[in-house]
């Protein structure tokens, strides 16, 4: 029997904690690639849910349905998010956030997208994020 391993990680952005060939865990801090000013980009995964559970500081769950509307939702520390798969989503984040995440093993680019946020839509999505109460 393997001895529990206990995973720490208090460095920017994302660390892969654990990925059994099925399913990832993550832990993500804050990176200032996802603050508010740098709001630039969504991202959508075509073959798996990602689940979000919110640790510690400020974080807006920012998401756009299918009809190009922006949708944001503060987290709350201790808290599950899930985003279902093919759902465009990023986190904007300020520092000392903390968040544990989990999606299927093997996500990458080749089966995500990203999409850059210019003109109208960026300015949709940051209304959509300052009127979550970012």
């Amino acid at each position: 029997m393997e001895a529990l391993k206990g995973t720490a990680f208090d460095g920017e952005g994302l660390l892969w904690a654990y990925d059994n060939g099925e399913w990832a865990v993550g832990i993500k801090n804050y990176k200032p690639a996802n603050s508010f000013e740098r709001l630039d980009t969504l991202e959508l995964h075509k073959e798996t849910d990602e689940t979000f559970v919110h640790i510690a500081g400020d974080c807006c769950l920012l998401l756009r349905d299918g009809d190009g509307n922006f949708h944001g939702a503060m987290m709350s520390p201790g808290c599950l998010y899930t985003v279902p798969r093919g759902v465009w989503h990023a986190t904007v984040t300020k520092p000392g956030v903390k968040m544990a995440l989990v999606e299927r093993s093997g996500t990458n680019m080749g089966n995500s997208e990203i999409t850059k946020l210019e003109g109208s839509a960026r300015a949709a999505a940051e209304e959509a994020v300052r009127k979550a109460g970012f």
